[in-house]
């Protein structure tokens, strides 16, 4: 470590399976891997480590025993000091926030830091679901710490639209990025179509497995899960009532996703909702055509409907069963989709992309 050493302190709220977690992982990587330039991953939790971490990234967690001890509402107050206790012992001049963003506000409150903030899902979503109070509380605080933030980094230009109302600060536009691929199939691809993403109801895989199941003559082609949540059980209830045990498998979570998707041909995101969706570009590195509802917000930034993908009206599951259809029986088109897609990801490169957030945090 030099005099001129740049220090970051990446938050968020721990490294399990998840697209915030993976950019995360990816980027602390990339940017410790940069000469002058020390990272530290700053955990509000202290959870097992899902991804694989450069040696020179450091990595702080609080006392695993401290949450069980304190219990859910009194571990908060012990956490935003842990986190502000840290900031300062690292003596970074450079804090990037990444989920539960409140906390990381509230914690740097003082501190003579430059704040930079992203959120990484849907703007328009609301934190509590229907709960009004919850959500007013909620937006009140962001409207109150909203000094804090000296800039932010939007995924998509909608996403940057929203925020500008929001936060005086500069906002630039940065997508996320591909990581680099750890499997490449130099073999012929499977007849498979795959789901990338959490078991849960805003991904919405029910969708999927029931447009698939419309479809009259499926041939060979198998349906493939990756991911887990809490729609688990009911998928597999679903699946031996339509008598489909045969041709979909449930994976749960998979570290290598590319040692599948290289082998598959077709995904399908069939989300409620959206931030910008890492599932999309990586399939399309792994030469996929993609299927996706054209929800809020992503999809429609990442896919040119009809030239390296399909973009069909959230919610239309019998216009996503015609689509697949179409593509299991027009192999020429299948496969010029998947060369274009293959060849529109290399934008999503992380050393671009890696290098447009050095270029934005450290300026």
């Amino acid at each position: 470590m030099t005099k001129n050493t740049k220090k970051l302190v990446i938050i968020l709220p721990g490294l399990n399976p998840g697209g915030t977690e993976r950019a995360a992982s990816e980027l602390s990587n990339y940017l410790s891997r940069r000469k002058g330039v020390e990272v530290y991953l700053l955990l509000m939790y202290n959870t097992p480590l899902f991804y694989t971490l450069d040696e020179h990234v450091n990595v702080l967690m609080p006392d695993a025993a401290m949450k069980k001890k304190l219990g859910k509402i009194f571990y908060i107050p012990y956490m935003l000091f842990f986190l502000r206790k840290n900031i300062k012992k690292t003596q970074s001049k450079y804090v990037l926030c990444l989920g539960y963003i409140l906390f990381s506000l509230f914690a740097t409150l003082g501190l003579k830091t430059k704040v930079i903030v992203s959120f990484r899902c849907n703007p328009y979503i609301k934190r509590f679901g229907d709960h009004k109070v919850l959500n007013k509380i909620y937006h009140k605080l962001h409207k109150l710490l909203s000094f804090r933030v000296d800039s932010f980094i939007a995924q998509t230009n909608e996403a940057k639209s929203f925020y500008a109302n929001r936060y005086n600060c500069p906002i630039v536009v940065i997508p996320n990025f591909l990581k680099s691929a750890r499997y490449i199939n130099s073999g012929q691809k499977k007849n498979r179509i795959v789901f990338l993403g959490r078991l849960a109801y805003v991904k919405n895989p029910v969708a999927l497995l029931e447009a698939y199941s419309r479809i009259e003559d499926k041939k060979d082609w198998q349906l493939h899960f990756i991911g887990d949540g809490i729609l688990k059980t009911e998928l597999q209830k679903m699946i031996h009532h339509l008598g489909l045990s045969d041709r979909v498998i449930l994976h749960g979570f998979v570290k290598n996703v590319d040692a599948i998707l290289s082998e598959s041909k077709i995904l399908g995101l069939t989300s409620k909702s959206e931030g910008f969706p890492n599932a999309i570009i990586e399939a399309m590195a792994n030469k996929m055509a993609v299927i996706a509802y054209n929800c809020k917000v992503g999809p429609s930034d990442i896919i040119n409907n009809g030239q390296n993908g399909y973009l069909v009206p959230p919610g239309d599951v019998e216009y996503f069963k015609e689509k697949l259809d179409y593509l299991i029986k027009d192999e020429k088109c299948l496969n010029k989709l998947c060369e274009q897609a293959q060849k529109d990801s290399k934008k999503y490169d992380i050393n671009k992309i890696g290098q447009r957030y050095h270029d934005f945090i450290f300026k």
